[in-house]
């Protein structure tokens, strides 16, 4: 999915991954706004983005991603941890 993601474009994407604090899935939002958008379109992305999250309103977690180490699998399951709220230890 991560080379699908083209620099010059906004593009969003709905990813399902499973928690790794609950081992349970949760839906995660992508928006992509990458660096050789036009500045006059870059305007609208937060209102796109508000417009794609209200029909994708089933997701847990909402990542704004604007180059490629936004979209490391390691940060976005970082941040789906870190949302999780289940980081219960023994101490």
């Amino acid at each position: 999915m991560i080379e699908d993601f083209n620099e010059g474009r906004i593009q969003f994407a709905f990813v399902k991954v499973k928690d790794p604090n609950t081992a349970l899935p949760k839906n995660v939002l992508i928006a992509w706004c990458g660096g050789g958008v036009p500045e006059r379109t870059k305007g609208y992305f937060t209102s796109h983005t508000a417009a794609v999250a209200k029909v994708l309103h089933g997701y847990h977690v909402q990542i704004t991603a604007r180059s490629d180490s936004d979209l490391e699998p390691e940060s976005i399951m970082k941040k789906v941890s870190d949302a999780s709220g289940a980081k219960y230890s023994a101490g």
